[in-house]
């Protein structure tokens, strides 16, 4: 996308630090930081040490006690034996609030998993593919209270919906009913609740999926040199096609996928050009899912395979009405969710599809 700043083109250095100040601030209100307690940052080695600087330094000027953990790349999928390292494991037990700029989600290990993380007790705020200068200077500065406004609206339609339905430019046509929706909204203030951030979308478990899914772009494959096309029956993928990617995936999971959980992302400010695929996802209008092996297709433990799968500008139908058109998330024009964004600024600019206005 367009750069918001120097900071997307120059060579990183302490002067950032004022840009990424308003993200970081909003990160500590996410997770409801309260004086005296313990925050682990959790970092991969090559994340910029000014972002980590800037949440660090937001944690300790809230009173947070901070801690650095610098870790190395973790394997896609659940499927690392040794993935994290028990040290990691410790320390995570020891915080109150876990801070992760790491790739391949911690809630893709197996001790980590999203299924393990309330048995430890800290609250976790994700930063997939996050962090960086680009994410913080857009998504990150998103106010909180816009976001949750919208959660709460787009839930008011979805819950106890029959049926959502997702169709794509490309040629994806699924459905999804029998769904369980994550309800939360708010700051992560309940022991053991984890969220990504910048505030993402709104998440849910189908029970049944059936159709056909032409992937974008998927964590095991990339964007797919040619089109990749998932078949589901009965919340399970039936039927691979499409070109050399096929065989990754058949390799990620030689037992085959079910469909663990589907997300729409929330967040206007979000950036879609030119960003990953952990930071597209959380854009407004944006849709995902996540497949798992069926080797472990309970959902009450840690799952293996896990592959999540990106659609950029899709239109989503609940019950037969709009929710999403090509891309555009119909609830940022609801009168509520305007009323919140007059709050903060001209909520033309605030709710307008380009990071770059504001």
């Amino acid at each position: 996308m367009e750069p918001r700043s120097y900071a997307e083109m120059n060579p990183p250095g302490p002067g950032v630090m004022p840009l990424l100040m308003p993200g970081a601030r909003n990160l500590m209100d996410y997770v409801a930081l309260s004086v005296g307690e313990s925050v682990l940052v959790l970092a991969e080695h090559a994340v910029h040490p000014e972002l980590v600087g800037a949440i660090s330094a937001a944690a300790a000027f809230r009173g947070g006690d901070v801690s650095i953990l610098h870790v190395d790349p973790w394997k896609p999928g659940g499927m690392g034996a040794v993935d994290p390292s028990p040290i990691v494991v410790a320390a995570w037990k020891a915080a109150d609030i876990v801070i992760s700029c790491a790739w391949w989600a911690e809630v893709h290990t197996g001790p980590l998993f999203f299924t393990e993380l309330r048995g430890l007790g800290a609250r976790l705020a994700a930063l997939h593919h996050t962090a960086t200068y680009g994410a913080f200077t857009t998504g990150a500065r998103f106010p909180p209270e816009i976001f949750y406004e919208i959660k709460q609206r787009v839930l008011d339609r979805v819950v106890g919906s029959s049926e959502i339905r997702v169709t794509t430019s490309f040629g994806t046509d699924i459905g999804f009913a029998q769904m369980r929706f994550d309800t939360d909204n708010g700051p992560l203030n309940q022991s053991g609740s984890w969220s990504p951030f910048p505030y993402g979308g709104l998440n849910w478990y189908p029970d049944e999926t059936s159709g056909r899914a032409v992937i974008e772009e998927c964590t095991v494959t990339g964007v797919p040199s040619e089109p990749l096309t998932l078949h589901f029956e009965s919340n399970r993928v039936v039927d691979l096609s499409g070109g050399i990617e096929v065989r990754d995936l058949e390799l990620f999971s030689p037992g085959g996928y079910y469909m663990r959980h589907a997300f729409i992302g929330l967040n206007p400010k979000v950036r879609v050009k030119g960003a990953p695929q952990f930071e597209r996802e959380k854009h407004a209008g944006a849709f995902y899912f996540g497949i798992d092996s069926l080797d472990a297709a309970d959902r009450v433990g840690p799952g293996r395979s896990h592959c999540d799968c990106q659609f950029d500008r899709p239109t989503i139908t609940v019950d037969g009405e709009l929710l999403v058109d090509r891309g555009r998330l119909l609830t940022l024009d609801h009168p509520s969710v305007k009323a919140a964004a007059a709050k903060h600024g001209d909520p033309d600019f605030l709710l307008s599809d380009s990071p770059v206005l504001w």
